[in-house]
């Protein structure tokens, strides 16, 4: 077979099967044009869920009628001027592809009347065969109508799916670019019914709360940084109104997009305040010198690649993970009992301590359940001491074992109560509070792992026998190429072989965890990490980190003696934050005394 030229029309109509999957692309490719002119008030009309019309007006800048012949060409576009402009995109469309492969696959037309001109102007395009310009009555912008989208392929209009669906996704597509403007009026219509409906909005929070309502939450936490080149500014759903269903939205510049990294990275700063199989919402907007990020990637340009992924990856989740940590959101207090009521600061009154609840077997914990720490260093106080004392009150030697600077005041009003052996119970200035003792402990002893790997770093064990596991060739070249990095957490990790790699060493400080199940984690890592993205020690050791502070910590049904609970109260008021286990459970919760007597009907 001969090599030849392509006709245009297909060359078009191929563009048109990367750029066009459905109507709710061509909402999204026309909508962007409004934006990119400048438009402060975008019209959207639909029949059929599209496939029926798609009509876009706005009252941005225009299209002369010298240039309107140039509207359904390919690759003609206002938006860059030559190859340099590749380096700083920032404008949502640049290819100059939309169009002409929107006009190859429609019956389409637009009318446009350019600012300061008397007259607008029309021009056609049905299944690429481009009419000539020609006048029309128009106010100023630009409306682009396009009608039987796929007629001349009717293979494509096959994979459509019911009305319903297609609408779906157009409302979608709008909704992304709404949240993406806020300074821009949104009005979408599907067989002449008003479907969507967004003004103007002054701050970003109110075009949030005006599109996606109650999905955020009842208070959702908004969240604005920034350092010397990148800007992040959104909202954020508080951990305890999570659910199984999330919305998350993620936009750069202006422009949405999914990055795995990125993505992650939030899933990570959320990760010790989820518990269970739920999932937060988000609209987070990041803005950064165009330079430093390349839409160039993808036909859609959903997809970017970053210059500097792993200082974004860390701002992000830093960000994030401060927001929620500030926000008080693990006391919720009456709004377990009660559906509202703001979350309490912490005000414990000065500890002191009692036992309450049958006493253990032969004066001693039970068996099984004899608080396993109390010999470890998360726990430091001298256990034969311990196990001498009073179950009422603290003798002088277990006192001892508390640091003197630490000694913490008396107060007979302000007794902490062991509830059920798993409750811990005392009074604060406002009201009571009600801690999981089990869930303290873990971030406790958490927190504790981390500082001692922050303090000592990470030193290398070397295994007796290495740990092999099968990888395809891109994993293999990415551990060769991260030799160093996986060093520094601790892992000697290199090729074996041409398809397999070995685990020769693991990290000092989790000598006991199973080889294989670190160098599964590893793997895990290396996969998930974008180009250029830092392996952080924190990232990688987070799960194992966790799952050894739940074993190393009192359980459920564990008798706790005074001491014990002094000592691990005072350890959580030392650290920056203790609201969540590890795993994302709430370590306490709050009541107010206006709390309890509305519960009480006292008020």
């Amino acid at each position: 077979m001969s090599i030849r030229l392509l006709d245009p029309r297909i060359v078009d109509q191929i563009a048109a099967g990367e750029v066009v999957e459905r109507p709710a692309s061509v909402v999204k490719e026309l909508v962007e044009n409004a934006l990119d002119a400048g438009a402060t008030r975008i019209a959207i009309e639909l029949m059929e869920g599209g496939r029926g019309l798609v009509r876009v007006v706005d009252d941005g800048s225009g299209i002369p009628a010298s240039e309107l012949a140039l509207a359904f060409a390919s690759h003609a576009t206002s938006k860059l001027a030559d190859v340099g402009d590749l380096e700083h995109i920032a404008t949502l469309g640049f290819r100059g592809e939309a169009l002409a492969s929107i006009g190859s696959i429609s019956r389409a037309r637009i009318r446009s009347r350019a600012r300061g001109s008397e007259a607008g102007a029309e021009i056609e395009d049905h299944g690429g065969r481009v009419g000539d310009v020609r006048a029309a009555a128009a106010p100023p912008g630009t409306s682009v109508e396009v009608r039987d989208l796929f007629f001349n392929t009717p293979a494509r209009r096959k994979f459509l799916k019911r009305d319903s669906t297609e609408l779906g996704h157009c409302v979608e597509a709008v909704l992304r670019l709404a949240l993406a403007h806020p300074g821009v009026a949104f009005h979408l219509r599907h067989d002449g019914k008003e479907v969507l409906t967004l003004p103007k909005a002054e701050r970003l929070f109110e075009r949030l709360r005006a599109a996606l309502g109650a999905a955020l939450g009842e208070e959702p936490l908004e969240l604005a940084t920034r350092d010397a080149e990148l800007g992040l500014e959104g909202v954020l759903q508080r951990p305890s109104e999570a659910k199984r269903e999330a919305r998350q939205y993620l936009f750069l510049n202006g422009r949405h997009i999914r990055d795995r990294a990125l993505q992650r990275a939030i899933k990570d700063a959320y990760a010790s305040f989820l518990f269970g199989n739920v999932q937060a919402s988000y609209v987070l907007h990041l803005s950064l010198d165009p330079a430093l990020a390349d839409p160039n990637v993808h036909p859609t340009k959903i997809e970017v690649r970053f210059r500097d992924a792993g200082r974004i990856f860390g701002l992000l989740r830093r960000s994030v993970e401060q927001r929620l940590r500030a926000s008080g959101h693990a006391a919720p207090g009456a709004r377990l009992l009660l559906g509202d009521g703001e979350p309490l600061p912490e005000m414990p009154m000065p500890i002191g301590v009692r036992d309450e609840g049958p006493p253990s077997r032969a004066g001693s914990p039970s068996s099984g359940a004899s608080f396993p720490i109390v010999a470890r260093p998360e726990l430091p106080f001298d256990v034969h001491a311990a196990e001498a004392t009073s179950a009422t009150a603290p003798t002088s030697g277990a006192r001892e074992a508390i640091a003197p600077d630490r000694e913490p005041a008396r107060s007979a009003g302000a007794e902490v109560i062991q509830l059920h052996q798993r409750y811990l119970v005392r009074a604060t200035y406002r009201g009571l509070e009600v801690i999981d003792q089990h869930a303290l402990h873990e971030r406790v002893n958490y927190e504790a792992f981390r500082s001692d790997l922050r303090a000592k770093g990470i030193a290398i064990q070397r295994l007796l026998a290495p740990e092999i596991a099968p990888v395809d060739p891109a994993l293999l070249a990415s551990i060769e190429e991260r030799g160093e990095e996986l060093q520094r957490l601790g892992l000697d990790l290199r090729p074996f072989g041409r398809d397999s790699v070995a685990l020769f060493g693991l990290p000092a400080r989790l000598s006991g965890e199973d080889p294989g199940h670190l160098l599964e984690r590893a793997l895990r890592l290396l996969r998930e990490a974008a180009d250029g993205e830092e392996l952080a020690p924190e990232h990688f050791l987070a799960e194992v980190l966790a799952s050894r502070a739940c074993r190393g910590s009192v359980m459920v049904g564990d008798p706790m003696r005074p001491e014990q609970v002094r000592y691990l109260l005072e350890r959580a008021a030392t650290l920056a934050d203790d609201s969540t286990c590890p795993h994302g459970r709430p370590t306490r919760i709050a009541f107010s005394v206006e709390e309890l007597d509305r519960a009480f009907k006292r008020r």
